[in-house]
């Protein structure tokens, strides 16, 4: 009997989309032996089920790591997941102090971060934030609706350039330039195409390889 799924749904005549996570013998591998308060336990859980969510969205041989680092009595929060569903996570706490109302309590300040990992290339991503919000899945759609705010003041047809050379270029549509060299392809450009860049007014594409060049 499958234990560890991620399962999409789709109410039609609704418009409700979503998926469904069951963690069974994954999560109980993950605490086996770790002996955690159950407030603890409880935020590394609702952590893992939010990153295996993600991790879900990931395709090929990919890896997804949320990261939370705090001043509260949870110091630090790790969950991995992969395509497969592998996951891991960990935990570390001060005993004082765990008996809080909520996740903000637990955490205090700090910051949060999402890691994308391409297995293949071994090129990571990175998006850090600080905590903000009373709730780990709180911030993070907060962080969706922000990216998606700043994306619609962009030219569309520049971001849908820089969305395919993100994916066409495993992950590094935008690279510097040193020594006339674009450090994507590695091969040389002309100095006015440089110089271009250097100056920064316009936006300039490598002459080989199409990256954005800074």
């Amino acid at each position: 009997m499958q234990t560890d799924y991620v399962q999409r749904f789709l109410f039609e005549e609704l418009d409700i989309r979503g998926r469904l996570l069951c963690l069974t013998g994954a999560w109980q591998r993950m605490l086996d032996g770790r002996d955690y308060p159950e407030d603890v336990a409880s935020l590394l859980g609702h952590t893992t089920a939010l990153n295996t969510l993600l991790g879900a969205n990931q395709k090929g041989a990919g890896r997804v790591t949320l990261q939370v680092q705090g001043s509260g009595p949870v110091r630090l929060l790790v969950a991995d997941c992969t395509a497969e569903l592998r996951i891991r996570g960990m935990a570390h706490f001060r005993k004082e102090g765990l008996r809080k109302t909520n996740e903000r309590n637990l955490l205090g300040d700090g910051r949060l971060s999402v890691t994308l990992e391409d297995l293949q290339s071994g090129r990571f991503y990175q998006s850090l934030v600080p905590l903000e919000g009373e709730t780990l899945e709180q911030r993070l759609r907060e962080t969706a609706v922000e990216r998606e705010t700043l994306a619609a003041t962009i030219d569309p047809d520049l971001l849908s350039r820089y969305q395919r050379l993100f994916t066409s270029k495993n992950g590094t549509p935008i690279v510097p330039v040193e020594h006339e060299v674009c450090m994507g392809c590695h091969m040389k450009n002309t100095t006015t195409t440089v110089h271009k860049a250097k100056l920064a007014r316009e936006i300039v594409y490598c002459e080989q390889c199409g990256r954005i060049l800074y």
